[in-house]
């Protein structure tokens, strides 16, 4: 899709099929990285991850794949984000999707023919805030969304092994109700995060509106801005969000 011009393009994809379970674009080397469900004789038996050119003819490459059996986190496939170099996918939720059991985050190594991945539960979380919702990468460092106790957003920054650090606190910005998740994104520097939000009304869910967050990640300033002309939240839902590099 070209948003300045107003034009689509389509291709028909091949050396891949089924259900896409993760989808991200990787500005770094400009390739859409993605994964689907493994199938062998009918039964679903783990993932197989590619990429794909989305300036190509369609064909996508398998680099990796992954199966159920012996897997520490079976739920890999479903990823949010990947590293520059595009070796690493990042899922963060529960361990157990299912169960909504072992809060964590994913890491998927899809460098070798076999991935690889382990599971990180032990994310220390800054006080007063719930688990994060969302997560997008930078280098070494996380940058989440986090509720507080009145069900405000926060972002955080942390990492794996460091002290999580409050960004900013986003006003009158909170998650969705029924339409979700957020849409979110970073700068190509690093330097700037957007992000998507519900805006709450005094009447809620009917007048409930989505807003505009920003934040400059070296001052910490924010602001929340409603959406022109209204979009209500509880009718209109977000399908895609992104910024110009």
């Amino acid at each position: 899709i070209d948003p300045v011009q107003g034009t689509t393009t389509s291709v028909l994809v091949t050396g891949a099929s089924g259900l896409v379970t993760g989808m991200e674009y990787n500005p770094h080397f400009q390739m859409i990285q993605f994964a689907t469900y493994k199938w062998i004789n009918n039964a679903k038996v783990g993932y197989n991850f590619y990429v794909i050119d989305p300036r190509g003819d369609g064909t996508a490459k398998l680099v990796s794949t992954h199966d159920f059996e012996g897997g520490i986190d079976n739920w890999i496939g479903w990823f949010r984000e990947v590293s520059a170099d595009g070796k690493i996918l990042y899922r963060l939720g529960y361990k157990d999707a299912v169960q909504s059991t072992d809060p964590g985050i994913g890491l998927t190594d899809i460098s070798g023919e076999i991935a690889t991945t382990q599971w990180i539960d032990n994310i220390t979380l800054p006080s007063g805030l719930n688990f994060y919702l969302s997560v997008n990468v930078y280098g070494d460092k996380f940058y989440s969304l986090a509720e507080d106790s009145s069900g405000v957003l926060n972002l955080v920054e942390w990492s794996i092994s460091g002290k999580p650090t409050v960004i900013a606190n986003l006003g009158d910005a909170y998650n969705t109700r029924y339409f979700g998740p957020i849409a979110e994104s970073l700068n190509q520097s690093g330097t700037m995060y957007y992000a998507m939000v519900i805006y709450e009304s005094i009447i809620p869910i009917e007048f409930d509106r989505w807003a505009l967050s920003v934040v400059d990640l070296n001052s910490g300033t924010a602001t929340t801005t409603p959406v022109q002309p209204w979009m209500i939240a509880g009718m209109d839902g977000l399908s895609g969000f992104g910024i110009a590099y």
